[in-house]
């Protein structure tokens, strides 16, 4: 009778084996190389064959290869690199690293990311069809009337904004350090302050709205002046020194103009007033994704 398998013997034979498969991978052809523009002066990119590169080996008279590159390095001409040919399937030229050796002499190596190949494709959403690791892009993000803290004080800068406004094309460039202090109430209290341009003279201004005491309410929002485009409203409190990300509530509008216009001909509300109901559900939104609730 034959003796049974035991958990021992199984563990030798997978022992055995990957000691075997180590020794295998020992047998892989690694060359130093650079990438070479063939198709084009530009790029090291094959053309009609997604994700290879042209490259030479190193050497007077080095090969030329079509390698694969699984964004292990930029498709930039003449930029050194390791590529191997391994005895397993898929049985093919790959780069398998950046020539670190070589790449401390290239040209303005300091400061770049030469571990990562181009990769924006990975990233992007368009229609039907997203990239392998594709970014949310929120409102916030968007830098245009944006208003953030000034990092040092109890103060905010907003950035430039372009608008229509009684049918010229106006430029607002942008102001830093548009002080909170005015407006802070006395100690255990807390208060919005709506930051807008003044539409008829370009300016950015503040006003405050009612103080209540501190805690988690939000305080109620500031009436919006006449020709006011929103940017935001900064949370202050009467012990705060500084501003913070947290302190600030998104009031610029996603809707265009032209959907603006029509809501608010259908609606009780003004476009302006349209803001602040934007605003209230995108921090509704926000805080549903950020708590999963």
């Amino acid at each position: 009778m034959a003796e049974s398998v035991t958990k021992f013997d199984i563990r030798e034979i997978l022992r055995s084996r990957v000691t075997r498969e180590a020794g295998f991978e020992g047998a892989v052809k690694t060359i130093k190389a650079y990438t070479l523009g063939v198709d084009s002066n530009e790029t090291p990119a094959v053309d009609g064959r997604e994700k290879y590169i042209w490259v030479r080996e190193h050497g007077l008279n080095g090969a030329v290869h079509q390698v694969f590159n699984p964004d292990s390095i930029p498709r930039m001409v003449n930029f050194p690199c390791i590529i191997k040919y391994g005895p397993k399937e898929p049985h093919r030229w790959q780069v398998s690293d950046v020539d670190w050796d070589e790449v401390y002499n290239y040209p303005s190596y300091e400061g770049q990311s030469f571990g990562y190949g181009a990769h924006a494709d990975n990233h992007e959403w368009p229609d039907y069809h997203q990239g392998s690791d594709p970014v949310n892009v929120y409102p916030r993000s968007l830098t245009s009337f944006r208003t953030y803290p000034s990092g040092s004080d109890l103060s905010v800068n907003v950035w430039a904004h372009r608008y229509p406004y009684k049918g010229v094309l106006k430029e607002f460039t942008g102001v830093a350090g548009v002080s909170m202090l005015s407006h802070q109430p006395g100690s255990g209290n807390a208060l919005l302050v709506l930051v807008y341009l003044d539409k008829e003279n370009n300016h950015i201004r503040t006003v405050e709205g009612t103080s209540i005491g501190d805690g988690a309410t939000l305080p109620p929002f500031p009436a919006i002046p006449d020709n006011a485009i929103l940017s935001a409203c900064v949370r202050v409190d009467g012990d705060q020194t500084s501003v913070l990300e947290a302190d600030i509530l998104d009031l610029r509008m996603t809707l265009t103009e032209s959907e603006k216009t029509e809501i608010a001909g259908s609606t009780a509300m003004t476009i302006d007033h349209l803001a602040v109901q934007e605003a209230q559900f995108d921090l509704w939104f926000s805080m549903h994704v950020l708590t999963g609730h």
